[in-house]
């Protein structure tokens, strides 16, 4: 089998996770085997309660799972998930290298005894109601990870994301036990199942507002028909039975306004619809804007600025900041510094009165 067919039937098993999460852990153990990864986790959670919706792991102890949520608070690289691309691989030994993973107090705390050392986070969704990432971890005699462990990851991620999307859109629902149907009816995005010619065998009650409207999609016959010819363009896609199980993306609408459009093959759950397309379309989640993120993106902060910042935001001197990163307190100074040049600032306290100043707006 060739590398590129090998890849193809990897997504598509991807996208199987979307409408049954248990397949998660041995996509997650192909993806770690393929990288050279010793464990792998992918977490869905809640932003507002702050808990943990969906989780999935590859090569996890139970305790192990329970000493990272224990010691969560020592990670001095937390911040960084707010303000990193979606779908761009944050990698220790890139961003803030070994010898600093292996001094800070969380990897002592949490890693140390367990075999792993560089890591690699991919945020892949990030808004204010949710939050997904994407782990994996490499065992300490294999080194660093390789450029095209992140090439592969790059690659993948956008896939995982919508996988991951899809998936939420149907299982946040798991209180209703019911068909399928039940769990589309209380979802708030208008969806629609569709034989592969477009013919309508499910819609639930979100989509006769959005057909009343009248500008993205439309009946015919019994036929959903789309006015845009990106939508269009997806269901065409991914009704002819090729290599694209699923697609995800923004779409403009007549009006100006941005539509999520979530197209993808259900074949997996064809015999409760008899139909094997799904079509969601819905208002985008605004993006989740917390302070950090909003300063760090006001002021182009460095990856290593930004933990130095967040440091002083929870109002630790800089002897506790370098001593939770696992760096030298004259590496947090110079940093701090820094800040103060692209914030325009000398002083703390200066500092700390103009981020009030940003934050304050969006309260």
């Amino acid at each position: 089998m060739s590398r590129e067919q090998a890849l193809s039937e990897l997504i598509g098993r991807i996208y199987d996770c979307a409408v049954d999460v248990s397949r998660w852990p041995g996509v997650l153990g192909e993806l770690a085997e393929a990288t050279g990864s010793k464990i792998a986790d992918i977490a869905v959670y809640n932003v507002a309660e702050r808990t943990i919706e969906m989780s999935a792991y590859y090569n996890y102890p139970e305790w192990l799972v329970a000493r990272v949520m224990a010691n969560i608070h020592l990670n001095p690289a937390l911040p960084v998930g707010y303000v990193i691309p979606l779908c761009e691989p944050y990698c220790l030994s890139r961003e803030v290298t070994l010898p600093v993973v292996q001094a800070s107090p969380y990897w002592k705390a949490t890693w140390q005894d367990f075999g792993t050392l560089d890591g690699i986070t991919v945020p892949l969704t990030r808004n204010v109601v949710h939050g997904s990432a994407w782990q994996m971890a490499r065992a300490i005699e294999l080194g660093a990870f390789p450029d095209e462990a992140l090439d592969l990851m790059r690659l993948m991620a956008p896939h995982i994301r919508r996988a991951i999307e899809i998936s939420g859109l149907l299982s946040r629902q798991k209180q209703l036990q019911g068909a399928m149907q039940e769990v589309l009816e209380a979802i708030s995005a208008a969806a629609f199942v569709l034989s592969a010619d477009g013919a309508i065998r499910f819609r639930n009650s979100a989509s006769e507002a959005l057909l009343a409207e009248g500008n993205h999609v439309r009946l015919s016959n019994g036929r959903l028909l789309a006015l845009s010819p990106t939508i269009k363009a997806m269901m065409e896609s991914v009704a002819s039975g090729g290599v694209q199980t699923a697609r995800d993306m923004m779409v403009e609408t007549r009006g100006g306004q941005a539509l999520q459009v979530t197209c993808a093959r259900l074949d997996r759950v064809e015999k409760d619809m008899d139909a094997p397309i799904l079509l969601l379309l819905r208002q985008p989640e605004p993006d989740l804007r917390t302070p950090i993120s909003i300063i760090s993106q006001a002021y182009g902060l460095t990856t290593s600025e930004t933990i130095v910042l967040s440091q002083v935001m929870e109002g630790r001197t800089l002897d506790q900041a370098a001593e939770l990163i696992g760096v030298a307190r004259s590496t947090v100074k110079t940093q701090l510094d820094s800040i103060y040049a692209k914030s325009g600032v000398r002083r703390q306290t200066d500092l700390m009165r103009k981020i009030a100043g940003l934050i304050a707006p969006i309260g």
